[in-house]
């Protein structure tokens, strides 16, 4: 085989690897009875992305302790960005003596909730519990959010 036949074969190649994944933005969504889960790529430069997901409990469970969720990446593919990572989640109480309170937990890179591997990063975020008040009730957890973001390089050079 000739160097031009072989060049061309290589392209080639390269060309259909390529066309096995997106590299444009993309979201999907799924559900449970207890939260729905949204992961999104946003596309912010050439070769350059963010994963975003995002959690919204519908249902809280009664025992409540840890959510533990991640974005998994295809390696040959994606190169996580380190110290890009950033997690928050939003929660909202009711009592009848206080009414409703928000409060929030954010996670940056230094946290050590956050595992970072090869294949991505995963997040354990604590699960906000009720809170009794002596002959006030109870602050209920009535909603909670999470979010887990962190960027990505493409590897694969058109």
């Amino acid at each position: 085989m000739d160097e031009e036949t072989y060049n061309k074969e290589v392209a080639k190649a390269k060309e259909q690897d390529e066309s096995k994944i997106s590299t444009r933005a993309a979201s999907h969504s799924t559900k449970t009875k207890y939260k729905k889960m949204t992961t999104n790529i946003i596309k912010l430069a050439t070769n350059k992305y963010r994963l975003k997901n995002s959690v919204t409990w519908s249902r809280m469970p009664w025992y409540r302790y840890v959510d533990v969720n991640g974005i998994g990446i295809k390696g040959s593919f994606w190169d996580p960005v380190a110290g890009s990572q950033y997690g928050k989640q939003n929660w909202k109480t009711w009592s009848t003596c206080n009414g409703y309170k928000y409060d929030d937990a954010v996670y940056t890179k230094k946290s050590t909730k956050w595992k970072s591997g090869e294949k991505g990063y995963s997040l354990k975020i604590n699960l906000p519990n009720d809170v009794s008040h002596m002959g006030c009730g109870s602050d209920g957890v009535e909603a909670l959010m999470e979010l887990r973001l962190y960027q990505v390089i493409c590897i694969i050079q058109s």
